[in-house]
């Protein structure tokens, strides 16, 4: 295991929990920027020469009928600058720091689209240190562009499990007992360890589940600074072993 190496002291509920939830107070952006994103799906399909209501259905439709135009909208969602800049909130920021980290850094940002009763792209049981592998005390931000309730679909957590380090037993051995769904306010943002076990929640409702994940990594964590601040999509980067704590490494 490797010694946290940080000087900012992380907030006890996030030490105990592996997670915090708070209000950031922007509401009114994340409406509006959901809207946005509905615009951009209308502007390309009309463009394309498809007649488009700005509304999830037509959304959807297009998802079905046309899914390469879905695909080539989707994936400029994340480059928009009002995406961008929310790292840069106050609110943020304040919170990035309550879970200890001193120098952060974006690892990643990815917006979600999960459309009512796609599974197929869910993700199961997991952690999102093992597909990231930054530093030990990385994490992850979760922000809806809309409630998110029982049918639409909430992130369920195991509280605490980030405590025990690197996942080793089965996923498929793991008790559903112990998850807890996590229903959220438009506004709200859950913060959680890159080590906590969660899943991906089923939308079962008439709408898309529209959610932002930023995945914040710290520079000032001397571990990952020894791998060269590796990041696996930079193939030409060789990094040594990495041995995966098996306690939180705080």
């Amino acid at each position: 295991m490797n010694d946290y190496t940080g000087t900012m002291v992380p907030e006890k509920n996030y030490v105990d929990n592996g997670y915090l939830l708070f209000k950031t107070g922007l509401e009114k952006k994340l409406e509006e920027q959901r809207e946005k994103f509905i615009q951009i799906f209308q502007d390309i399909a009309n463009a394309n020469g498809i007649n488009f209501k700005k509304n999830d259905s037509a959304v959807m439709n297009l998802s079905n009928t046309n899914h390469d135009l879905w695909v080539a909208a989707y994936d400029q969602l994340r480059f928009l600058p009002e995406i961008l800049s929310l790292t840069e909130e106050p609110i943020i920021k304040e919170y990035i720091k309550k879970c200890g980290i001193v120098s952060p850094v974006v690892d990643e940002i990815v917006i979600r689209g999960d459309m009512p009763n796609d599974d197929k792209w869910l993700r199961g049981i997991h952690q999102d240190f093992t597909y990231f592998q930054g530093s030990m005390n990385g994490i992850v931000i979760w922000i809806p562009f809309q409630e998110i309730t029982n049918d639409i679909g909430p992130l369920n957590i195991i509280s605490s499990s980030h405590k025990n380090g690197a996942l080793e037993q089965e996923k498929n051995s793991i008790d559903d007992s112990k998850f807890s769904a996590v229903p959220m306010k438009i506004g709200d943002a859950l913060i959680f360890s890159q080590f906590l076990i969660h899943s991906s929640g089923k939308n079962r409702s008439d709408k898309i589940r529209f959610s932002l994940q930023i995945r914040i990594n710290d520079l000032n964590e001397k571990e990952w600074a020894q791998r060269k601040f590796f990041f696996p999509k930079r193939q030409f980067v060789q990094p040594s072993k990495i041995n995966f704590p098996t306690k939180f490494p705080y």
